[in-house]
């Protein structure tokens, strides 16, 4: 459970970007629908076996992580820590 709303949590703010409270309330119930819906497919097509959750949980949240840092890139926004200081 801990582990499903970590999930939740980390997918809905890399999905939407939320920029205040609500926003973020929001953002989680979006990213329990999409994490959700994402599992619920693998799982019908057998895309993936019920033994490989963990693992299609951890890439998903791994994916969910990586979405700022690419479409910073993609603008050309993207600085190197070493740039900041």
């Amino acid at each position: 459970m801990i582990v499903m709303g970590l999930a939740s949590v980390i997918i809905g703010e890399g999905l939407f970007r939320p920029r205040g409270v609500t926003a973020v309330l929001f953002a989680v119930v979006g990213g329990t629908f999409a994490y959700r819906l994402f599992l619920g497919i693998a799982l019908r097509y057998n895309w993936v076996s019920p033994s490989n959750l963990k693992l299609i949980t951890a890439l998903l949240v791994i994916t969910a992580l990586a979405i700022p840092y690419v479409q910073k890139k993609i603008r050309r926004e993207w600085i190197p820590p070493a740039v900041r200081m």
